[in-house]
């Protein structure tokens, strides 16, 4: 069993501008403390029948719960810089989940050729999570919203059950296997306004947000790996069928959707001697829309930038290449390169109505990514065993329709292992910068700017 708690600071100013006749200037800063503990254990069993015979079961279970203590301070000028509406709010949030995860398999061999196997699995797993944010509203100038509590109870059940057979032959291996995911999410949402007659919370008719959802995934693969004395060749495909049906009560809507997704992969490794190896590998990955991303419920926690899920997303296709090389001897070096793209990323799209911004999710981003990473590891004694891993760098450009979004990330780490004393140091950094024009008729331009400066540790 393991706790982890950390607090977390981040501070962040974003403004909206107006250009034209009625010119408008949109200042918020923003202070937030974050943190929590997250406690879990797990345990695993296995009794071996025979020897041919393996039963193994896992259980697992997880609690935690997080704190957030939040200061925004709004402010808009006209364009002669008076102040036409300030207002402030403090948020608490308090947010807590359990997590129970139950499964069991079962692998048969076979006499004539122990590494012929078939396996047998199945897996349970819930997630129920409560969250309650309080929204109080003072410092008021021109600003009539009330204060509000937002609450929401939620539940995440999934079950998985997977057959998978692996037939060797002198130099070929062959793999196959069938899988079934089913999700079922729940959710209960709703916004308890502050009656300033009666000083109680009375819950908004208008905000209340139930779901019911249920994604079933089924797939199939087949691969097949060729061993030759200095080549590995391994090649196969998988196909998924998804169905997603979704109810969200409150507003009415619903989502049906049925898709399948072809899903090749292809890697080659060559050996030399020397203990050097390079690898290159091709592979599609599936990018499956999550519930929030889809609930069209409209979160007006910030009044000024309002936003909303899509209930008509659809999957993204990341295509995946990686070269990387190996050698190992007395210690080791790992160096890697991948590259991934994919032309229907979901993207946040932002609109803009008088002076409030509306932000959901489309297909209709591009994005790219380049990675590298390197490792080292070197016994300077037989009891001091340094491992350095450093230069993973991560570049990413995303492209999305008239507006820019340009976004850059970089991670250092060093890891030291001493006569069994383990140091690590992690150092992360970002950059971010978003930039929306809009078009507007003769009333003017208007000009989006986002920034965040954070820090957290």
């Amino acid at each position: 069993m393991q706790a982890i708690k950390k607090k977390r600071y981040n501070n962040s100013q974003s403004g909206l501008e107006t250009f034209g006749t009625d010119a408008t200037n949109l200042q918020q800063t923003n202070a937030n403390t974050n943190w929590g503990k997250f406690l879990y254990n797990s345990e695993e069993l296995s009794y071996e029948i025979d020897s041919l015979n393996l039963i193994t079961a896992t259980f697992d279970i997880n609690h935690g719960g997080f704190n957030s203590e939040g200061d925004q301070f709004s402010q808009e000028f006209d364009a002669a810089n008076a102040l036409i509406q300030s207002y402030r709010v403090k948020n608490t949030g308090n947010n807590g989940w359990n997590g129970l995860d139950l499964g069991i398999n079962y692998q048969l061999g076979f006499k004539h050729n122990k590494d012929r196997l078939l396996t047998l699995s199945y897996k349970y797993s819930k997630q129920p999570n409560t969250n309650e944010n309080d929204e109080l509203i003072s410092d008021r100038f021109d600003y009539g919203l009330p204060s509000f509590i937002q609450q929401n109870n939620a539940k995440l059940i999934e079950q998985t059950a997977q057959v998978d057979y692996v037939h060797p032959l002198k130099k070929l291996n062959i793999e196959g296997g069938l899988k079934g995911i089913f999700r079922t999410a729940t959710s209960d949402f709703s916004t308890s306004d502050l009656d300033s007659l009666t000083n109680s919370y009375l819950v908004d008719p208008n905000s209340v947000n139930n779901f019911n959802y249920q994604q079933d995934i089924y797939s199939l693969y087949n691969t097949y790996q060729l061993n030759l004395t200095n080549w590995a060749i391994k090649a196969g495909a998988r196909v998924e069928t998804t169905t997603v049906n979704a109810d969200f009560l409150s507003g009415g809507d619903k989502v049906n959707q049925d898709y399948s997704n072809f899903i090749p992969s292809v890697s080659l490794q060559r050996k030399f001697k020397d203990g050097t190896s390079i690898n290159f590998g091709f592979t599609n990955r599936i990018q499956r829309p999550d519930i929030y991303e889809l609930n069209p419920f409209v979160d007006r926690s910030n009044p000024r930038f309002i936003s909303t899920g899509n209930p008509d997303l659809m999957p993204v296709v990341n295509h995946t290449f990686e070269l990387s090389y190996s050698h190992f001897s007395k210690g080791s070096v790992n160096l890697g390169l991948s590259y991934a793209f994919a032309n229907n990323a979901i993207q946040s799209v932002t609109k803009l109505v008088d002076t409030v911004t509306y932000t959901t999710n489309q297909n209709v981003g591009s994005d790219k990514n380049l990675g590298f990473n390197a490792g080292i590891n070197y016994p300077i004694t037989k009891k001091t065993k340094p491992e350095c891993k450093c230069a993973d760098i991560i570049r990413g450009v995303t492209r999305l329709l008239q507006q820019r979004t340009v976004q850059q990330q970089w991670h250092t780490g060093i890891y030291l292992c001493l006569c069994g004393l383990q140091i690590h140091r992690y150092l992360a950094g970002g950059y971010q910068r978003r930039v929306l024009q809009f078009k507007r008729a003769a009333a003017g331009a208007v000009k989006l700017q986002f920034f965040q400066l954070g820090q957290h540790f």
